[in-house]
């Protein structure tokens, strides 16, 4: 076939496409063309007069000087009668988009790392920045109109003809790039014109699907279409410590929290409330990325490890609990008696997050409170199902503890003839909770109830009434266990309270930190995204005035200089921010990795303790800061004996 240029010099082409598409295809110059550097030269020939002249006159003259890497019409060809016929462009050697970082089979072959995904996304988003300036869209973005050379991770665009220009729309479009809006207008029709809104939606979810090797953010385990989801904007991965069930399965959850949070924010936002951000903005992202990456804050490997002995599935994920379905609870009922006129001879038994602790008093005799550790949460899986099995092997663990204490309530010292035996959040939400409950029966001989939160929340507030200054609204916090139990008091006299929950219990943060992490995670990186995941968690959290006095129970009493003494301990948020440095130093001092202390975490106490408060910390941090708080009353009790000395209270 014979062409020619506007100069009319021939254009000779091959017989034999190189390849074709919709429009058109693609073949080689005959070296007897009449232009140069016919080697390095491919010619895209319509099958129909497609009236693109203009439009090809018009990116030929904007593309020559201003964009890097494209395929850009060199030179419009005419056939003898002086139709259009196509275009002469550069011919551009790689391997597509899609073949390079969609397909994970083939990203571990090339051996890449997150290094190179960083390089190769900032380089595509420097062709969307230089298109843009001169006021040209892509349009039809997908991972086929991109070329890569994978040794230089240089990208080239092509198929250039089919951008958007200022009055000539994109006329063909990939679905899976499509914006929510312009999936309800399409209906069928190829011919329209995106605005910047759509081409940032398209150019956010080739990113996503760079850094998340090739996965949709619409995809998801469960039913439903891929469209249904993009127009509901369905997308499951979560920004900060929120779950989602429908996140897909493998590797990925695991890559989503290896990405700094600014860039998760970044697509949580696009994806999830319609607020896209531009390539320059997204540029910016990359680069700190790329950046955190060589400075090694963040982990190197595209996939990053997860399944070990370290963080196995029992990864203390408390997280998908129910806390606050109170439904069909166990009200107190007690096999031995009522609590009754015999004053003395009482036991008080709470099942807690951690221990079991066991409060005798008899006359005539000194009052004990037995403590048998067993850490029960670690028992709880990620459904909030408690291993039975595994329960009933730390409980025979303490046998020679519940002996001796047995031997005060039981058969051969019949003293004791009522025994209040309760258990608060996280028996309140195990999902199978009646079958605990029946291996408690069973092994210890008491019959537990279950407190209602209102009932736990209620107790709170009233122990905390003494030491309430008028002159302040109050705000009464614990973070322990399974739940976050948050009381409110107002200024007036009466006993008035409200009480919210979110998801922030000492256990699910632990629960959240471990199971949001990976082998390669580093332990500094992650202690300051938990920081920021709180952070976001508490400013969802509705509060009544700022200037609150708060009063702090639970876990933080262990930062309390006089532990022993019955008065909260006030401290300022100053000195609470120096505390929590102090721990993040302690914590991270020779430790490099999350997969490092928990090793540790599992089997010291001591070490468990500390992390937990070090977790702890922020929540109270963070909500003084939303509240403009000045100083936290630390209390020396938590809400378990809180609930003891109001039973015993009432004996």
């Amino acid at each position: 076939m014979t062409l020619y240029t506007e100069q009319q010099k021939k254009v000779y082409i091959t017989d034999k496409p190189l390849g074709s598409g919709g429009e058109g295809a693609v073949y080689a110059l005959d070296p007897r063309s009449e232009i140069p550097d016919t080697d390095k030269l491919v010619a895209k020939i319509y099958e129909g007069c497609f009236g693109k002249r203009l439009k090809l006159e018009y990116l030929q003259t904007v593309l020559a000087d201003t964009v890097r890497h494209i395929s850009f019409p060199y030179e419009l060809l005419y056939d003898k009668n002086g139709k259009c016929k196509g275009f002469v462009m550069k011919r551009v050697t790689g391997v597509s988009l899609y073949e390079t970082a969609f397909i994970p089979k083939l990203v571990k072959i090339l051996g890449w790392n997150r290094v190179d995904l960083t390089i190769l996304a900032r380089r595509i988003l420097e062709r969307f920045i230089e298109l843009h300036q001169v006021g040209v869209l892509m349009g039809d973005i997908n991972p086929f109109n991109i070329l890569v050379d994978q040794e230089k991770l240089l990208p080239y665009f092509i198929d250039v003809d089919s951008y958007q220009t200022y009055n000539e729309p994109c006329t063909v479009y990939t679905e899976e790039f499509l914006s929510p809006r312009l999936t309800e207008i399409v209906g069928g029709s190829e011919a329209f014109l995106r605005d910047m809104e759509d081409e940032y939606y398209a150019i956010t979810v080739l990113l996503f699907k760079i850094f998340l090797v090739g996965k949709n953010p619409y995809a998801r385990s469960g039913d439903g279409s891929l469209q249904a989801h993009i127009k509901q904007r369905d997308f499951v991965f979560p920004r900060g410590y929120d779950n989602n069930q429908n996140m897909p399965r493998g590797p990925w959850q695991r890559i989503w929290y290896n990405m700094p949070e600014r860039m998760r924010s970044a697509f949580y936002e696009a994806f999830h409330d319609g607020i896209y951000r531009k390539p320059a903005e997204w540029r910016d992202i990359v680069i700190d990325y790329e950046n955190g990456l060589r400075e090694g804050t963040y982990p190197m490997v595209i996939f990053p490890k997860g399944e070990n002995v370290g963080l196995g599935k029992h990864l203390l994920s408390m997280n998908f609990l129910k806390v606050g379905n109170n439904n069909k609870l166990r009200k107190f009922y007690n096999d031995r008696g009522c609590i009754g006129n015999q004053k003395k001879n009482y036991a008080v038994v709470e099942f807690g997050t951690n221990s079991i602790r066991c409060f005798e008093n008899r006359t005539n005799a000194r009052a004990g409170l037995f403590i048998v550790p067993t850490r029960h949460f670690l028992c709880v899986d990620e459904n909030g199902m408690m291993d039975i099995t595994q329960l009933e092997r730390k409980l025979d663990e303490q046998k020679d503890r519940w002996s001796l204490w047995n031997n005060y309530i039981g058969g051969i010292r019949p003293a004791v003839n009522s025994i209040h035996a309760f258990g608060g959040s996280l028996l309140r939400n195990l999902t199978n909770r009646e079958e605990v409950l029946a291996l408690l029966e069973r092994k210890l001989g008491i019959t537990f109830g279950i407190y209602e939160m209102e009932e736990e929340v209620k107790m709170l507030a009233d122990y905390a009434n003494k030491y309430r200054n008028m002159n302040h609204s109050m705000m009464m916090l614990d973070v322990s266990g399974a739940a976050m139990l948050y009381c409110y008091q107002k200024q007036e006299k009466t006993k008035g309270f409200s009480h919210e929950y979110d998801k922030l219990g000492s256990k699910l943060l632990i629960g959240w930190f471990f199971s949001t992490s990976s082998e390669d995670t580093r332990l500094e990186t992650k202690l300051h995204e938990h920081d920021l995941a709180v952070e976001e968690k508490i400013n969802k959290i509705r509060t009544r005035e700022n200037g609150s006095m708060i009063m702090a129970f639970g876990v933080i009493r262990e930062i309390r200089k006089e532990k022993y003494k019955q008065e909260p301990e006030k401290w300022s948020l100053v000195k609470l921010k120096e505390y929590c440095n102090k721990l993040t130093e302690d914590l991270t001092c020779n430790r490099q990795l999350v997969n490092q202390i928990y090793n540790e975490f599992y089997h010291s106490d001591m070490l468990a303790r500390k992390f937990e408060l070090r977790l702890s910390l922020t929540v109270y941090i963070k909500l003084m800061e939303k509240v403009k708080a000045d100083s936290l009353l630390i209390m020396p009790v938590g809400t378990g004996e809180v609930c003891m000395k109001k039973q015993m209270k009432q004996i």
